[in-house]
């Protein structure tokens, strides 16, 4: 699952007051302690959003495809989105600032070809959401929809095949008017600036020490593009977590056995206080679930989804 994880001072905001995602799943936040909700009509085995008002009213959600309104019904031209229902963050929410009621949407496709065989990788693009439209129900103003965001090397081949990993976070800015959304692909993390002007789509780009460019195997997966972007709330610190390479396991955890079967999943827990933070790994729970994100909720609790297998507690990781 992949939320509204802006860094705000979220006990006193209420816009991440409903989760939406899954196979219509759905939590509330506005009493406090989650309550399950079943009216959601999201179908995605990985990343979604959700955005409320500031009195904690649903305005709408979306898996990175399709966006649906505040009643649970198709927002006006908010179809054949660029995200994909099987990327890790494949869409963020950021509101416009000094627009009341404009939102962007940004999403990010899956690069590689697992499960879109032929299929071009579109990477990031992003929408922008106008609550006036369709009655006050909102819409994806026309002309605004699925603009392209460079996060790659255009003439480097590879780069410009696969376009972005699955990651993508936001946090307010320091002047506590603007954002910045933050991507990241191989060596570099791209920042795109969002002020009341819009999308600046000019990117800053930092280039990392380390690199995790897109590791081909057999059937053409980017085994570096897995795992989850995330600012801490006061944007001090920003964590990228990677899956299915050398570099281990970051948070949660599922652990195969030789025949490439979930045997079981475990949860870390890290002290970025510490000196040495790989070294403060401390193993906290153990699971037969399949393990899924980790989402800060407006209650302050952390909160994990995971999910039980179909066949006897097992699950191939490459279905």
């Amino acid at each position: 699952i992949s939320f509204l994880s802006l860094s705000l001072q979220l006990n006193a905001q209420q816009e991440a007051a409903h989760w939406y995602f899954g196979d219509g799943a759905g939590l509330s936040f506005s009493e406090g302690d989650p309550q399950n909700l079943d009216n959601g009509r999201l179908r995605t085995v990985e990343g979604s959003t959700s955005i409320s008002d500031q009195n904690g009213n649903l305005l709408f959600y979306t898996d990175g495809t399709i966006v649906f309104d505040r009643n649970h019904d198709l927002m006006q031209n908010g179809t054949d989105l660029k995200g994909n229902v099987s990327t890790t963050q494949s869409a963020i929410i950021v509101p416009r600032p000094a627009h009341p009621g404009r939102y962007f949407i940004f999403t990010v496709d899956k690069p590689d070809y697992y499960l879109t065989p032929n299929d071009e990788i579109e990477g990031v693009h992003f929408s922008e959401v106008d609550m006036s439209l369709n009655n006050g129900n909102g819409g994806i103003i026309e002309g605004r929809k699925n603009i392209h965001l460079i996060t790659y090397n255009p003439s480097n081949s590879v780069e410009n095949e696969f376009k972005s990993s699955e990651k993508i976070s936001a946090v307010i800015s320091g002047d506590c008017v603007s954002y910045w959304v933050v991507t990241q692909f191989t060596d570099k993390f791209y920042s795109f600036r969002v002020s009341e002007s819009g999308v600046e789509t000019t990117p800053v780009i930092s280039t990392l020490s380390n690199n995790f460019p897109p590791i081909l195997d057999d059937n053409d997966i980017n085994v570096t593009a897995g795992g989850y972007l995330k600012i801490s709330p006061d944007g001090k610190k920003m964590v990228a977590a990677y899956t299915g390479t050398s570099l281990g396991n970051y948070i949660t955890a599922n652990i195969f056995n030789s025949n490439d079967f979930l045997e079981n999943s475990e949860l870390y827990q890290f002290d970025l206080a510490s000196n040495n933070v790989m070294d403060s790994r401390e193993l906290i729970h153990s699971s037969r679930n399949v393990a899924g994100a980790l989402q800060l909720a407006i209650n302050g609790k952390v909160y994990r989804a995971g999910y039980p297998t179909d066949d006897g507690g097992y699950l191939n990781h490459t279905r």
